[in-house]
């Protein structure tokens, strides 16, 4: 199709400065809300990342690493996690920073223990005030026993996301997803009677011996099963993941082309449509009736969005911020007493505002008009005018009387259409190193 693509999720913004952040600059930045964004409060939403998994899948980009073998660092990160809950809490915690959404993922969160799944769920209704909220908590089948489905019931928990990847055996087998797909699809049944509010699934396309009849099959499946949400996301090589070094390797064939790619993607989006789901993000499926708080509060380009857990992105006060990637230096931060935010982005200027409002708005698939022109006191075509106009001369956005859409070129190029906002940050960078900073989340 003649664009380049950004494969990782353009979300992140204002981009990080390439210095470290020190525990104690940390938490003077961080610790205490203090409201940037015009017009907030804005709903705040929270994820959770824990870094740990049973098994690794080939093409993972994640952080993360296998339970088995390293249960002692399990429960020094559980302990840590505990008290970077605790650190936030000490201000976030007050009544009127209420927490509209929780997610935790990874990695894998049901690679940890009931009990340790128990006290971090303790930990956040002991800080928080959870009432009302919605809670998400990603599940492998390989290892959500039941009795880790009912502590999530038990505390509060509405959602449940598994990352299913493709019910092909074959791909399974290939890619060392965990478990045949029947095992898959059973544990999905049983899943329904603990009756959460909503149950989601993600499917990987695009994979190097994939077929699209088999990727429309797994799309149908999930669809008949009733899903309450369904994600699709394109498979990605990156250079340090196992599928890629495969692939380097290997003689056989590589991942298909963009334009096979977009082709799949374009009929599994038409297919839901029609089996009753409406978008939600570039990416997510929700049955007609049913959003996802945690999706709305992060990809609305307004208020603070706080992140715990190893290598976790949030947004705060203005500033963009990423934890250490690094378990035992995470560990060791907060038995200091310190929050483990490594990298940080300098404070967001009046221009980053209006662009962070759009950037994200488009991942979510649209931004509308009125919320935009009432937060910058000026409307969205006058402050971008340039930028929409060329992007709808691609075919990657349409104008509508309450909103700008993407189409269905956008949503797969959905990368390029937030870039495309970044102007305050890549005027006069060439695109290749473009491409490289935002793959980085840095500032050139």
């Amino acid at each position: 199709m003649g664009v380049t693509n950004y494969d990782v999720a353009v979300m992140n913004y204002p981009l990080f400065e390439k210095g470290r952040l020190s525990g104690e600059e940390a938490n003077k930045l961080f610790a205490r809300p203090r409201y940037t964004d015009i017009g907030g409060p804005w709903p705040v939403s929270l994820y959770i990342h824990i870094p740990f998994c049973d098994s690794l899948c080939d093409f993972c980009v994640y952080n993360r690493m296998l339970a088995p073998g390293n249960r002692g660092l399990v429960q020094e990160f559980v302990d840590a996690l505990i008290r970077e809950i605790a650190l936030y809490a000490r201000e976030w915690g007050k009544a009127e920073n209420k927490l509209d959404a929780v997610f935790i993922g990874g990695g894998t969160p049901t690679a940890l223990s009931a009990s340790q799944l128990e006290k971090i769920l303790q930990a956040l209704h002991q800080c928080f005030d959870l009432h009302g909220s919605e809670m998400t908590v990603e599940c492998n089948p390989l290892n959500a026993t039941r009795e880790k489905l009912a502590v999530c019931k038990r505390y509060g928990v509405t959602r449940i996301s598994t990352g299913v990847q493709s019910f092909q055996n074959s791909l399974r087998k290939s890619h060392h997803i965990a478990k045949r797909a029947e095992a898959v699809a059973k544990w999905l049944e049983e899943l329904r009677a603990f009756h959460f509010d909503d149950e989601s699934l993600d499917l990987l396309y695009g994979f190097p011996d994939g077929e699209e009849v088999g990727f429309l099959s797994d799309v149908k499946r999930a669809a008949a099963m009733k899903m309450g949400h369904i994600s699709l996301y394109k498979l990605a090589a990156f250079a340090y993941t196992t599928l890629y070094k495969k692939l380097l390797s290997s003689k056989g064939e590589g991942l298909p082309d963009d334009e096979s790619c977009f082709a799949m993607f374009q009929k599994a989006h038409r297919l839901l449509l029609q089996k009753g789901y409406i978008l939600q993000s570039a990416q997510e499926y929700g049955i007609k009736g049913k959003t996802t708080r945690f999706w709305d509060a992060t990809y609305d380009g307004f208020g603070d969005n706080l992140a715990m857990g190893v290598s976790s992105f949030g947004y705060v006060n203005g500033y963009c911020y990423q934890n250490t990637n690094d378990v035992r230096e995470y560990i060791r931060r907060l038995q200091d007493g310190c929050l483990p935010v490594e990298r940080c982005s300098l404070p967001i200027t009046p221009e980053q505002l209006r662009e962070r409002a759009v950037i994200l708005g488009f991942r979510r698939g649209y931004v509308l008009r009125e919320p935009f022109a009432a937060a910058f006191g000026t409307p969205l075509e006058r402050v971008f005018g340039e930028t929409v106009e060329k992007l709808i001369a691609q075919g990657l956005i349409e104008e509508h009387r309450e909103r700008f859409s993407l189409t269905e070129k956008g949503l797969y190029y959905q990368g390029n259409v937030s870039a495309a906002f970044m102007l305050s940050v890549f005027e006069g960078v060439s695109p290749l190193k473009k491409k490289m900073c935002i793959g980085a989340h840095e500032m050139p």
